[in-house]
């Protein structure tokens, strides 16, 4: 991209304040859903207009919001990346470094700095300092630039994928629709952004990094000769930094009704352990872990058909890949084992 086109056929200053305000509105719609006050823009999007159900009930709006991103998917950084799979600790601290490197300030009435709708402000934030610049006569700004990379390869694309896929299983055609936009306008600005940060690399000897991403976790086992514990599988699968994906709790529903196991209505990690308990009981054990395969098989299809034609976002999904990879070892050695007595 250049300050006087874009790809997309749209003035520079243009395309900027567009992504500026689709930024700040999915933005929005992660933090409070569709509202009164943001409805009309909705309204205006092609791809979440024909998803809207009709008629516009703002109660029921804000039910699907709760149940989507308070009861079944958490959107934070660090329930994704981090060890423990809790909100907090060191995920979101990177995450608030990154906006004190930015300047942005973050939204004050959301419970912690490193949920889904802050990112998109912020990169909403940062569309509008560039079309300012744009709009002075301004060249492209190396730290700009290094902010946007930041967002996306330091965080977004490390685990927006996995919540995007998540959102999906829900069912919930217009949540649907509004992750499948997101994730478009992400993958293909943040390919902007790799192309011109290379471009300007040429120019400087370096652009500084914010943070290393998080590592992988799991327990501390072989996969392919130790002895895999039920307690061990579990604790695997309920982190998405160790399983590769997020088990939701509809996720593990749909499983037990799939197997006629029963699993309770719990916590996630109470849920799993009934239904391992279950399927003990009922000698559904290799059943259950056919169904558990499947879905890591789902998921890794699902990344992989993602950076198929977006080479740029392999290296950030291929943690997860291997995260997934990772667990169906886990899933085979478990199964090739006597069952509990």
């Amino acid at each position: 991209m250049t300050d006087e086109t874009s790809a997309n056929a749209l003035p520079a200053s243009e395309l900027a304040l567009a992504r500026a305000r689709l930024y700040e509105l999915l933005g929005e719609i992660f933090a409070n859903g569709v509202t009164i006050s943001n409805l009309s823009f909705v309204q205006s999007i092609e791809e979440l207009n024909t998803a809207i159900p009709e008629p516009f009930d703002p109660d029921a709006a804000a039910a699907a919001h709760y149940e989507i991103f308070e009861h079944q998917v958490p959107p934070y950084e660090s329930i994704f990346v981090g060890e423990s799979g809790l909100i907090g600790g060191a995920p979101s601290d990177r995450v608030r470094d990154t906006f004190h490197l930015i300047g942005f300030d973050g939204i004050s009435n959301q419970r912690n700095c490193d949920h889904v709708s802050q990112l998109f402000t912020a990169l909403g934030f940062l569309c509008r300092r560039r079309q300012d610049q744009i709009v002075r006569g301004q060249s492209d700004d190396p730290e700009l630039t290094r902010g946007f990379h930041a967002l996306f390869y330091e965080h977004l694309l490390l685990w927006f994928h996995s919540l995007a896929l998540a959102v999906i299983e829900q069912g919930d055609p217009f949540y649907s629709h509004v992750v499948i936009l997101a994730l478009e306008l992400v993958e293909t600005h943040s390919r902007e952004i790799e192309t011109e940060t290379f471009r300007q690399r040429e120019g400087h000897s370096s652009l500084p990094v914010v943070s290393e991403p998080a590592s992988k976790v799991g327990p501390d086992i072989d996969v392919e000769n130790d002895v895999v514990a039920t307690h061990e599988l579990i604790e695997q699968l309920i982190r998405p930094s160790g399983c590769g994906f997020y088990f939701t709790r509809k996720l593990i529903q749909d499983l037990g009704r799939m197997i006629s196991l029963p699993r309770g209505f719990t916590s996630r990690e109470t849920m799993l352990q009934n239904l391992f308990q279950s399927a003990e009981k009922f000698e559904s054990r290799k059943e259950l872990v056919l169904k558990l395969d499947g879905f890591c098989k789902t998921a890794g299809k699902y990344y992989a058909s993602r950076f198929d034609s977006r080479p740029h976002l392999k290296i950030c999904l291929s943690g997860r890949i291997e995260a997934l990879e990772r667990t169906r070892k886990m899933l085979k050695r478990f199964d090739a084992q006597r069952p509990a007595q």
